[in-house]
């Protein structure tokens, strides 16, 4: 069930961030660099002949922005230098425009190198692989053992790939369809007579006996979920239950558990349920959050598992702790028969259905810290991409157009690649004398913001 619905942290606000800010930021950033801008404006952008370019070993021309002095020389609108970074104002979205750069001579521009703080945008790493060489927020995908994109072509879904490496493929139950416009890339449409259903053989690190634990998606949804029995009831978003009366039944969803969601409203919220054995007592634990994630935004949560015998359980929404711990004897271990699967967007034998779509279905065999939790949802809400533009006058008041890479798509970090990015190659931009960059940056985490730290174009006579 697709939803249109609209919320202050929606993520959708980040992923068409880019388009609005090319409307809303024109007048300012366009009229500066342009022939009408004021002489303070034109000369904050405006280069000193030849200056600071650095002639290296090989002939070519190295031009940076690394320091505050070099970005407090550009144009910021929502954005600021702290530090020696370019990061948000204020949250949402802003754009950099640097200085001109004056290479000293006509030359050929023929790479762009940019460093981000963290990893912006970019899937989880795949095959349990672990990101290097960010100062923050790169992941260590150790444990991972099962991990779904949801990144194929758009259109009907039948099998489901799993990338961690664990070979934990799944395969869709119905009519369960990729579409665009995920969190990364695209996303999984999960209507609620749909579902995926992974296989837990007895050997799978799915069926977790007495491990730590830890589950993780992103869901947008604008489904009800009261307290009373299906139709009606709680919604299941991953989970797996075996039949009969003393068996595990584990899940994580949207829900109204009776007093385990806070009055006065307690629908719609994050929650769920984990049975070691379902027909006794002590060993089933009931939990719900404070946020609520069927109000049409894109919504992460993530429960953590922790100890055995006793353990606990910790929920997330959003990269921040949504409840109380809950304990939980479990004196069993949690396992279920081979016939059982792993169900998204449902069990696996089609009850407790759900209604939404799903991005980024992670689960690992340990128990993510808090840092880590934080981490995996910044990098799907904050974003960090480049243009460039080869000018004619000193001050770019001609004012050609920021281009990108191929198809003229925006310079960011690639997925796939678990480092930060390397050298991009500036082709089709012609020669000049004059260059000059301009930096996108959005977040729809409050007080989380991207972070481009330096910048560096290599040209040739």
């Amino acid at each position: 069930m697709r939803s249109a619905g609209t919320h202050a942290l929606r993520l959708g606000a980040v992923l068409l961030a880019g388009a609005a800010l090319r409307c809303s930021l024109v007048t300012d950033l366009d009229g500066l660099s342009g022939g009408s801008a004021s002489a303070s404006s034109t000369d904050a952008s405006a280069p000193e002949a030849g200056t600071g370019v650095i002639t290296q070993p090989d002939g070519s021309l190295l031009l940076r922005d690394t320091t505050r002095a070099d970005f407090d020389a550009g144009l910021h609108s929502g954005t600021k230098t702290e530090a020696d970074s370019v990061t948000l104002a204020d949250g949402g979205a802003g754009r950099f425009r640097s200085r001109v750069h004056d290479a000293g001579r006509e030359v050929t521009f023929v790479s762009l190198a940019w460093t981000p703080a963290a990893p912006y945008g970019k899937p989880l790493p795949n095959n349990a692989g672990r990101e290097t060489g960010y100062v923050r927020d790169g992941l260590d995908m150790r444990g991972n053992v099962a991990l779904f994109h949801f990144d194929g072509a758009e259109g009907p879904l039948t099998n489901a790939t799993d990338t961690s490496g664990a070979n934990n493929d799944g395969a869709a139950a119905s009519r369960d369809r990729i579409v665009a416009g995920g969190v990364v890339g695209n996303a999984l449409a999960d209507d609620v007579a749909d579902y995926v259903k992974i296989p837990v053989p007895t050997e799978s690190k799915l069926n977790f006996g007495v491990a730590d634990v830890t589950w993780a998606y992103w869901v947008r949804s604008t489904e009800d979920c009261p307290s009373a029995n299906p139709p009606k009831g709680n919604r299941v978003h991953l989970g797996m239950e075996e039949s009969g009366g003393n068996s595990t039944h584990v899940w994580l969803g949207c829900t109204s558990i009776g007093d385990a969601c806070p009055a006065p409203d307690g629908t719609g919220r994050a929650g769920g349920t984990w049975c070691a054995e379902r027909a006794v007592t002590e060993d089933c634990a009931s939990f719900c959050g404070r946020t609520r994630i069927n109000d049409g935004a894109w919504h992460h949560v993530v429960l953590v598992k922790r100890g055995h015998a006793p353990g606990s359980l910790r929920l997330f929404v959003d990269g921040k702790v949504d409840a109380p711990d809950t304990p939980i004897a479990f004196k069993e271990p949690i396992v279920v028969r081979s016939d059982t699967d792993f169900g998204v967007g449902g069990f696996s034998r089609g009850t407790f259905p759900a209604a939404g779509d799903f991005d980024e279905v992670a689960m690992w065999a340990r128990a993510l810290d808090d840092d880590e939790v934080g981490a995996v949802h910044r990098r799907a809400t904050l974003r960090l991409s480049l243009r460039v533009r080869v000018c004619a006058s000193a001050d770019c008041s001609d004012d050609p157009p920021f281009v990108g890479g191929p198809a003229g798509v925006p310079f960011a970090d690639p997925a796939g690649v678990p480092t930060p990015p390397a050298p991009a190659a500036l082709a089709g931009l012609g020669r000049g004398r004059y260059i000059q960059y301009e930096a996108e940056l959005s977040s729809a985490t409050p007080r989380a913001t991207p972070e481009l730290m330096d910048v560096s174009i290599v040209a040739r006579p």
